[in-house]
Order: structure tokens, then sequence, then C-alpha cells
């Protein structure tokens, strides 16, 4: 319905082929396969994209939720992302879909990419968001928590 939306799948991995047959099958002229990109070349395609959309069935983390923020890229993602579960507040600093139906997935990225407004908030908020998950805040954080549990004991 909308073939003026472009869609670009970055990494490797064992779906790689299946991805590029099903692109084959059914000619989606729109969607094109990049393959493994190194942290380098990742910086364009966040600069270039108006939404990382990461749809995994399992991911511990998914650090590439922290880069699209910290790279102004607004995030759509499941809560089967470790990530989600501090860095996406729905509507707020990203969009959360539904992993089990699709057509929640397609309307939150008509959402996003239909709605500026609503897109430039999300942008803006992730931003603050992410200043909040540096290194040092890390270190810290496990400082805390080490010495709480020391003094316990």
């Amino acid at each position: 319905d909308y073939k003026n939306i472009k869609f670009q799948i970055v990494g490797d991995g064992d779906l790689k082929q299946y991805c590029k047959n099903f692109v084959k099958e059914y000619r989606l002229n729109n969607l094109h396969i990049r393959g493994f990109k190194n942290q380098t070349e990742l910086k364009k395609y966040y600069k270039n994209a108006d939404v990382l959309i990461l749809p995994s069935k399992y991911e511990t983390w998914g650090l590439v939720i922290n880069e699209a923020m910290a790279s102004s890229t607004a995030v759509i993602t499941n809560k089967k992302c470790g990530a989600s579960y501090d860095l996406i507040k729905n509507n707020k600093t990203g969009l959360i879909y539904d992993d089990e139906n699709i057509y929640d997935l397609k309307n939150k990225v008509l959402k996003i990419l239909l709605n500026k407004t609503l897109k430039k908030k999300i942008i803006n908020n992730a931003k603050k968001r992410i200043k909040l998950f540096t290194v040092d805040q890390t270190i810290n954080s496990i400082v805390k928590i080490l010495k709480n549990i020391y003094e316990k004991k």
C-alpha cells in the first residue's frame, strides 16, 4: 500500500538468505538487504533512517536501540528486546508493538512516519533518556549495587 516507504535490513545471520528469497519472490522493490555493517558504516544508516525497527523474537539487550536513540532515530521494538524495558517508554521515547500482531507493527510504522510532531517528540525524549545510560553511569550503578551487597553482609 505504501510503496514510497523504503526499508533496509542491516545485519547478517541465519535468516539472510530467507529474506533475500522473500524479497525476490514477492518482488519487493522497496526492501533492500544491506548485510553486515561495521560501527562506522552504521552511523550513516541511523542518520538516513526515519525509524529503526527491531523485531527480534529475543534479544538479551538490543544495543541497536541505544545506538539509534543516540543518533536521533526513532525506535519501534517489542517487549522481547531487553532494552525496551529500560529505554522505551511507549509513545514517549519510542514505540512498542505487539509482536504477535503484524498489523500493530504496520500501524506503529505509519504512526511514526505520518505524525512528524510525534516523531520529533519521541526523538527529543529518547535523546534525553539515552544520556542516562553512559559507561560512567553504568559503572556507578554497579559500584552502588556492590556497596549495598557488601554493607548487608
